[in-house]
């Protein structure tokens, strides 16, 4: 008889779960002793509710599995049956439980439970980016049932009662570092705060708001159809399809020869927020038209930090022939014209990377158009023969006078006049940190040109100059002339060309001694790389 009533009883809650508001309401009860207890627990506290703890500090709610599941355990699992209860729960549970049920939605693949929580999210920030991440979930998984859910919202307009929705897209992984200074020159370190985590702040502090929009994506956007890139995709076929697209808040942009039809790029880019923009990156090998195209945008672009153009190079361009005929040059002059006087509204632009683009005479379309000092110039990779005037425009405009990192890595400069290049080391001198002129084929007459400007660079942290043709003495003159004054410095040299490549420890003995007695506390390596045979010496210099 007491196993009987023993049974019945525990019968009681599985007959009160058929309703979706009973359902609620038991998981509600758990929430609320959760809330009013949450201050005096402490970590792991197990509550007397029968077998269910939390965790204040990861606002986790944990269940004892060893024991016959109860309320909460029967009634989250009767809710990830079906979608029914999403619209009131919305307004009913608190949103930490919220999410932990999109959480457990979205382990168990229930994507049209997912889609319906999406269109009714409570919290004014659906944080997919740290879902994805904490979760360790696949992220197709959860996406092509964001995007169902996205719909809704988009197609039913402002969101009047709950205020705009800000979506923060997973981060994308690039195989290349953040900032790319071709050359393999030190990454410069990014800024801390990002708008990725300023929104990710605003969102947890602010309440809901009304909004003209229903729907702001802060995510990076990359044009490239080859790219199994789901964001892309989903906004290509909402233009095609005559909708509405979400405002797109984006910190990176970009673009390939692969990108969308024009008229498609261009509606894309009449929702992107513009002037939050804040890196740049076009490589461009065939459609070279498209700068022109972009010119308008780019003006919108006022809050740009970092501008990057790749591979924009003629299709009948080869290693042989590196001159082109007066039509081809006056055409790309006409597209850098268009681009590059855009660059004028770009006033806090710090880093520009101009590489494997053809440049002969056109550097100056770059920089007379900025204002703001640069931190960063690398002009890297230009198979094209520059002139003296594209060195001799370092020197002239006011957006080079306070570079701290300079590159002409792989770039040819044998035929230009050392003097331009000596003038400009030497105008940035009071700032330069980092120098890269490796693999340019330089020779003694250069270094020793550019030796005195390289004396007066007193904050300068790393000079380059491997793969260029210099004797050993030329080198013991740099060392001489380059002795730190305050922090230490790291040269990266190539080896004599008038030494036994066989006997490289004696060169070292030998640097290392001239160091020393030069007051300096040294480190003196040679490296060898396979299979490019690459050779350079390394040397470490400090104060003692």
């Amino acid at each position: 008889m007491a196993a009987g009533a023993r049974g019945k009883k525990d019968q009681g809650p599985r007959e009160t779960l058929s309703d979706p508001r009973s359902r609620l309401w038991s998981l509600a009860s758990v929430a609320a002793r959760m809330d009013n207890t949450k201050a005096a627990l402490p970590r792991g506290f197990r509550f007397s509710f029968p077998q269910v703890s939390v965790d204040p500090r990861q606002h986790t709610v944990l269940m004892n599995t060893s024991h016959p599941p109860h309320l909460f355990d029967l009634a989250k699992q009767s809710l990830l049956k079906d979608e029914s209860w999403v619209p009131v729960a919305a307004q009913l549970i608190p949103f930490r439980l919220w999410e932990h049920l999109f959480v457990e939605a979205m382990s168990g693949r229930h994507s049209e439970i997912m889609k319906a929580m999406v269109a009714s999210w409570p919290s004014p920030c659906l944080d997919l980016d740290t879902l994805i991440t904490d979760q360790q979930f696949h992220p197709l998984t959860l996406l092509s049932s964001v995007f169902k859910g996205l719909e809704v919202l988009l197609d039913q307009g402002p969101r009047h009662a709950a205020g705009q929705l800000s979506v923060l897209w997973p981060t994308i992984m690039e195989e290349e570092s953040e900032i790319e200074f071709i050359g393999a020159l030190e990454y410069l370190e990014m800024e801390k705060e990002t708008p990725r985590k300023r929104k990710r702040e605003d969102c947890s502090m602010s309440a809901p708001r009304k909004a003209e929009v229903a729907v702001e994506v802060v995510a990076d956007l990359i044009f490239d159809t080859t790219e199994f890139y789901d964001l892309l995709s989903f906004l290509m076929w909402r233009v095609l399809a005559g909708k509405v697209l979400p405002r797109l808040c984006c910190q990176k942009l970009s673009f390939s020869d692969n990108l969308p039809h024009y008229e498609v790029t261009k509606k894309i880019l009449q929702s992107v927020q513009l002037d939050g923009v804040e890196r740049l990156k076009i490589c461009l090998k065939k459609r070279r038209d498209f700068l022109s195209v972009l010119a308008p945008y780019l003006s919108q672009m006022v809050h740009l930090k970092t501008l990057q153009l790749q591979h924009f190079m003629p299709q009948i361009w080869t290693s042989r022939r590196r001159t082109l005929n007066k039509g081809r040059a006056e055409e790309l002059e006409s597209i850098f014209m268009q681009f590059t006087s855009q660059l004028a509204h770009l006033r806090q632009l710090q880093h520009l990377h101009v590489d494997n683009v053809y440049l002969c005479g056109n550097i100056h379309h770059f920089l007379r158009h900025l204002e703001a000092p640069l931190e960063t110039l690398s002009i890297s990779f230009v198979m094209c023969l520059l002139e003296n005037a594209d060195i001799k425009s370092l020197s002239l405009y006011p957006c080079t006078s306070k570079l701290k990192a300079l590159s002409f890595y792989n770039t040819t400069l044998a035929h230009i006049n050392p003097d331009f290049l000596r003038a400009a080391i030497d105008r940035t001198s009071a700032t330069l940190e980092r120098l890269d002129l490796a693999h340019c084929k330089l020779t003694d007459s250069h270094l020793n040109a550019i030796l005195p400007a390289l004396s007066h660079c007193s904050q300068l942290q790393l000079f380059r100059f491997s793969g260029n043709c210099v004797g050993k003495s030329t080198l013991k003159k740099l060392l001489r002339r380059t002795v730190p004054t305050r922090k230490s410095r790291r040269l990266v040299l190539p080896l004599p060309y008038n030494m036994d490549r066989k006997d490289s420890s004696s060169l070292v003995s030998e640097f290392a001694l001239l160091l020393k007695q030069l007051g300096v506390l040294s480190q003196v390596k040679v490296y060898r790389y396979q299979p490019y045979i690459l050779e350079f010496l390394e040397v470490l210099m400090e104060l003692s």
